[in-house]
Formats: C-alpha cells, sequence, structure tokens
C-alpha cells in the first residue's frame, strides 16, 4: 500500500469537490441573473424605483444562505482531512514502495531553507545545518511525501503551504526538489517493524477468541466493542452470566468433560468468571435420585453422589483444562442415591490441546480437542457407629484411580441461517455424543446429549445409558 498515492488521490478528490461547488455557485449566479433579468429588474441602471417583492427576496437569501453553507462544510470536510494527513507519522508509511535521498547542493538546501522558514516560520530548520532528506515516490509519478531537516520532519499540509506558497513559487521548489533526485545520495527505507497506523484503530479479534466466540457463542461472549452482559440459560444444567468481557459467575450441573453430564456426577459446582477462567466450589446436588425427584421418571436415576470442595476450568483456545477435589462427606442427612453405596468423584484433573480445522472457507468448522486426565472414585457408606445408634459416613472400600486418553471432535456447519452442529467425546471408555440445532440465531437452541460406555458395561456408580434434551437460550442485558 502507498499511502502516498492514497493521500494525494484524496486531494484530488477535493480539488474536483471544490471544483464542483464554484461551478454550482456560478450556475445559481447566472440563473438569479436571468431571474432578475425576465423580472424587470435592470442592471446598471436607475433601479431606486424599481420595487422587489419580498418573495424575490427571501429566494435570495436562501439561495445565498445554500450556497454558503455547502461551502462551509465543504472548507470544514478539507480542514479535517488535512488534520488526518498530517496525523499519519513517518513510521505509518510503507517505504518498501518509496525512494529516499539526501540534497547534496549547499546552495539548494540555504534555498529550500528559508523558502520553509518563510511559512512555517520555525527557526530550528534555519539553524539545523544536517543532512536534508527527501522521501518521494518512484518515477514517474515523483510526488513528495516529506522532508526531513534532521530530526525536522515537514509533510502534509505544511508541505504543501510551502510549495504553493506565493513567494516561494518563482522558486519552482517541487521541481527542483525532484531534479535533486537525481544528483543526491540515495538511502535505502527499510523498516522491518513496519506497521500502519490507523487514527481510527478496529477492535481486532484474536484468533484464539474466534474460535471461542464459534464454538462457545451460547456459553460466552466476546464482543470487545460493545462489552455486553449476556445471560445463558441453558434448561436443565447450566446458567451463566457475563459481565462485559471480563467477569461473570456461572452454576453448572454435572461433569461432560468426564463423560457424566446433568446429574450423573452429583456435583453441582458455583464458579466465578474471569476472562477464561471459571474458579469455585462444589456442592453435592440432592436432585436425581429416584423416580419421585425431579425429571426422574423420564431421566436414569443418578448413582454417584456429590462433594463439597473446589472446582475449576480454564480454556485458552488451544489448551485447556479442569480439575475438581472434594472430601469425604460428613452430613449424615443427605440425600444419598444409595446410602449403603455412597460412590463419589473424589478428586478429577483433565488437560487438553486443541486445534481447528476450517473447511470450505469456514462454512464449516471442526475443532479437535486431545490431551490425558484422571479420576478417583470413593465408595463410602452411612452407618451407625460402633456402640452408638448414631449414624456416620465411613469408607467401605478403597480409592480407585483412573487414568485415560482425553478426545473430543465439535463440528459446526454454519453456511446456513439456522446453525447445526455435533461432537463426540472419548473419556475411559465412556462416550458422550452431543447434537444441536440454531432455532433463533445466536440466541435459542435445541440440543440432544447421550452418554454410555464404549466397549465395556457400566460400573456400579454409572448409569447404563443417559439421554437428555437442553435448551440452551442467550439474552444480551
Amino acid at each position: 500500500m502507498r499511502h502516498h498515492e492514497w493521500k494525494q488521490d484524496l486531494i484530488h478528490g477535493l480539488e474536483v469537490v471544490l471544483f464542483i461547488a464554484l461551478v454550482y455557485a456560478i450556475l445559481i449566479a447566472t440563473a438569479y441573473g436571468q431571474y432578475a433579468s425576465t423580472s424587470g429588474m435592470d442592471i446598471g441602471r436607475d433601479t431606486s424605483r424599481i420595487t422587489i417583492a419580498p418573495a424575490t427576496l427571501l429566494a435570495e437569501r436562501a439561495i445565498t444562505t445554500r450556497l454558503q453553507d455547502s461551502l462551509q462544510i465543504v472548507r470544514e470536510r478539507v480542514e479535517q482531512l488535512y488534520a488526518l494527513l498530517d496525523g499519519l507519522e513517518r513510521s505509518s508509511f510503507n517505504f518498501s514502495g518509496l525512494r529516499s535521498w539526501r540534497i547534496n547542493d549547499f546552495e539548494f538546501q540555504d534555498v529550500l531553507r528559508n523558502a520553509v522558514f518563510r511559512v512555517t516560520q520555525d527557526s530550528n530548520i534555519i539553524l539545523e545545518k544536517s543532512d536534508i532528506q527527501v522521501i518521494a515516490t518512484p518515477h514517474p509519478h515523483n510526488d513528495l511525501v516529506a522532508i526531513y531537516f534532521g530530526e525536522n520532519e515537514l509533510q502534509g499540509k505544511r508541505l504543501r503551504e510551502v510549495l504553493t506558497n506565493p513567494e516561494n513559487r518563482p522558486l519552482r521548489l517541487k521541481q527542483k526538489l525532484v531534479a535533486s533526485g537525481q544528483f543526491g545520495q540515495d538511502r535505502e527505507l527499510v523498516d522491518r517493524n513496519f506497521r500502519i497506523e490507523n487514527i481510527l484503530p478496529p477492535m481486532l479479534v484474536t484468533e484464539s477468541d474466534s474460535i471461542l466466540g464459534s464454538f462457545n457463542r451460547y456459553n460466552l461472549s466476546y464482543d470487545p466493542q460493545t462489552e455486553p452482559t449476556v445471560l445463558n440459560l441453558r434448561l436443565f444444567d447450566n446458567a451463566n452470566i457475563r459481565f462485559g468481557n471480563d467477569w461473570g459467575a456461572e452454576v453448572k450441573l454435572g461433569n461432560d468433560e468426564l463423560g457424566y453430564p446433568m446429574w450423573t456426577s452429583g456435583n453441582l459446582a458455583v464458579m466465578a468468571l474471569y476472562k477464561r477462567i471459571k474458579l469455585g466450589m462444589q456442592l453435592p446436588f440432592a436432585g436425581g435420585t429416584g423416580t419421585s425427584s425431579f425429571l426422574g421418571s423420564s431421566l436414569k436415576p443418578r448413582r454417584l453422589d456429590g462433594t463439597y470442595g473446589v472446582a475449576g476450568e480454564f480454556d485458552f483456545a488451544f489448551v485447556g483444562g479442569s480439575f475438581t477435589f472434594g472430601g469425604r462427606r460428613r452430613d449424615t442427612d443427605g440425600t444419598f442415591a444409595d446410602p449403603n453405596h455412597i460412590y463419589s468423584i473424589r478428586t478429577s484433573a483433565l488437560l487438553w490441546y486443541s486445534y481447528t480445522l476450517n473447511i470450505h472457507n469456514k462454512a464449516n468448522l471442526m475443532r479437535v480437542k486431545f490431551g490425558a486426565g484422571m479420576h478417583s472414585i470413593s465408595q463410602d457408606a452411612l452407618m451407625p457407629a460402633m456402640g452408638t445408634e448414631e449414624a456416620r459416613i465411613l469408607t467401605t472400600d478403597h480409592t480407585r484411580f483412573f487414568w485415560s486418553p482425553y478426545l473430543k471432535v465439535e463440528f459446526m456447519n454454519q453456511q446456513f441461517s439456522n446453525r447445526f452442529g455435533a461432537s463426540l467425546q472419548y473419556y475411559k471408555e465412556w462416550g458422550l455424543a452431543t447434537a444441536w440445532l440454531e432455532i433463533i440465531n445466536n440466541t435459542l437452541r435445541v440440543e440432544l446429549k447421550g452418554a454410555l460406555p464404549l466397549l465395556r458395561s457400566s460400573a456400579d456408580w454409572e448409569p447404563s445409558h443417559f439421554v437428555i434434551v437442553t435448551i440452551p437460550y442467550t439474552v444480551t442485558l
């Protein structure tokens, strides 16, 4: 990109606008003169006895006012554009398309300094006896971009004023400056840190934000321009709210990353959000123990009991993970799936790396996560303490530790007005599949989720299978 050519085209455009405005003024004046002649106004004669109708005066004032207003607007626009051009820094030029040279003619150096001082009244240019450097576009354009008197810079509107000043015109500065390039010493312009500065910089979206914005559009919001408050409700296992871009809160039921959706894990996490990090506490979930519990008649009852502890998640698009730490239950009045066999996830940790694939120019997106994780299952029981009738929770079996690779593939089609997608997850011979369809863009969708063991039978703490329909709804407050 050649900044100076763009600037020159812009200036030429402004000159065309001014020319059109001048022609418009001449046409109005001509029309008004014809109107005056046809209405009986004798220009150049004694008009003391001529009576001009008030309507004619009003029309004249309206035409003059409109013309003045139009020219004033054009002048203001020109000044604004000149101010923008003067705001361009030297580092914003693409030097790869420009030529630079030093002026070696000492006599012409003095002439040029005096001509600049005549307009700018900047004594530093007169006192500065260092090299004079000229930057211009290559032949055949030879458009002057900037002149440097040592560290003093002359460009934009100031350079134009110096070249077009009536007292400087006889000096033919522009022609001599261009001609000096034939005899001056060339200087190579290389700026390895080249960047284009935008006076109105756009809000750039990083690749990681783009990934999260696509695949987590119903959970998190990444809109750095408006910073809205986004509320997401997902019937029946998740709710979160994000204030602006940084802080928020989330309530999540289940451990999907382990393949246990909704209440099958027995855990309810309440976490605070900060950017892409979630951290909070984990609580036992009391429902989902049988057919008499909430929606128990249509969903498999849980066999795991939640614990009290801490939970956290992080997702930086290319790397992420989650963890939970819980202790042994001590509340004897809690709602257990089976008081004689209290299974619970004592600890869990998961770490993954992800990458994305764009298919058909981002019409289809695929995100692949792969990593490893571990979790432990403890077994307790609610039974009377020795010598008393008071019930206590006692450990009845050793804690079991499980290690497994982690793999998840997410697919999303966004070439249609209503997006749709699916995902498949594997962890510890347990599969979790999800399919969803968008009903209202970025607002409402229907999601079908199912989990079941793969190539093995379910453990004592796992259901034989689990299927649920959720309805994520997102609203911007």
